[in-house]
């Protein structure tokens, strides 16, 4: 994922969870988000979202929109395999909301006192090229100047020879600081690397792998049963099936290795639920105190690159126009969650291509922004440079 590049069962137990989710803010004494402004139906979220599916030969799409935590709409369209009809229960990879989850552990940590997000990277891994100058926060908004594994062709050609292939850590990492693209703060460049190195710090502070972190700080203070680690190539059944056609012809792709898409433990998947509890949650702060949260969407890369004050990267995620947003497309899923705390408006989307959907977008992106525009006028969401 980088700037310019880029699917529910409702909740039985939503005044439960409710409570659960705002206590953060009694606790602290901060104002929950308002959830005054948004006007819009289901019935026309449904057809934004059947046209955009006939119109780009989708295979299937499952969504989630709720304002607050009530369920505005939740249903899911097309086929997850011939025959076989999606449905809002379905599991899939989430790739880079993923992302979002390691720089809140990465935050937890630091409310916690037990490293800042200014330690350098040094402290744990001092051979590392530019660990003295480099930072943990250089890590979690891309900064480091590590270049990006995914954008290294031995790696792409490696990659599309054997989708199955299980890589490691170190493997990653070592294609990462073959190269660095500039001086660390110097500019801003979306690095996969970056987020490897960051888990692996994170094991090394803790003694904890990532997935019991990501258990214990995210997954039970949320209550998503439905989220869990898969470093392998399952995926927990329901599953929705993807397909791609990113190695030339169209085929089958739900079962390609996700071990090359963040720091091991992170690769998670999810069902629509799950996600757009916890984007809604990371969006609003509701995992970190607030001087945390400010640092997570916070504007550090603004004049970097092509970030603006309007469309720039925070820490392991975007800020667009006010909007909160994780969309990584990855193996055919294609994910988008986006949350405006200003009205307190969640909408998740994931997407699967057909034969004659085109290669490269990720249309659960393309659908958010038309639900975004018809549900919050005043608060589109811009489109990428």
């Amino acid at each position: 994922m980088a700037i310019g590049k880029r699917s529910v069962t409702v909740v039985v137990c939503a005044v439960a969870l409710s409570i659960a989710l705002l206590a953060p803010f009694a606790a602290r004494g901060s104002a929950a988000p308002s959830t005054s402004g948004v006007r819009g139906s289901a019935g026309r979220v449904v057809a934004i979202v059947r046209s955009a599916k006939r119109a780009d030969d989708l295979k299937a799409v499952i969504l989630s929109v709720r304002v607050g935590n009530r369920p505005l709409v939740t249903t899911a369209m097309g086929n997850s395999m011939p025959g076989v009809p999606a449905t809002t229960r379905m599991h899939f990879r989430i790739g880079n909301v993923a992302i979002a989850y390691l720089t809140t552990l990465l935050l937890q940590l630091q409310d916690r006192g037990r490293l800042s997000a200014d330690d350098r990277l040094s402290r744990w891994f001092p051979a590392l090229p530019g660990a003295k100058a480099i930072t943990l926060r250089m890590l979690a908004n891309s900064t480091s100047g590590y270049s990006d594994y995914v954008s290294n062709p031995g790696f792409l050609d490696a990659l599309t020879a054997d989708p199955f292939k299980q890589w490691s850590p170190r493997e990653l990492i070592g294609i990462g600081i073959s190269q660095v693209d500039f001086p660390p703060g110097a500019s801003f460049r979306y690095s996969h690397t970056g987020f490897v190195i960051l888990g692996e710090v994170l094991r090394k502070v803790t003694h904890h792998p990532i997935e019991r972190l990501i258990k214990e700080g995210i997954l039970a203070p949320l209550r998503l049963g439905e989220t869990r680690s898969s470093q392998t190539a399952a995926i927990p059944s329901p599953v929705l099936h993807a397909y791609s056609k990113e190695r030339g012809p169209y085929e089958e792709s739900t079962f390609w290795s996700p071990s090359w898409g963040t720091a091991r433990g992170a690769n998670m998947t999810s069902d629509i639920s799950d996600v757009a509890t916890s984007g809604r949650a990371i969006g609003a702060g509701l995992l970190l105190s607030p001087k945390a949260h400010r640092q997570q969407v916070g504007p550090g890369t603004v004049g970097l690159d092509g970030n603006t004050p309007t469309l720039y990267y925070g820490m392991g995620l975007l800020v667009e126009g006010g909007w909160i947003v994780e969309n990584p497309s990855l193996a055919g899923f294609g994910v988008e969650v986006a949350y405006l705390p200003a009205k307190d408006l969640t909408i998740a989307v994931v997407s699967t291509k057909g034969q004659r959907s085109d290669v490269d977008p990720n249309y659960s992106e393309l659908i958010t922004r038309q639900i975004a525009t018809y549900l919050a006028p005043n608060n589109p969401i811009p489109l990428s440079p």
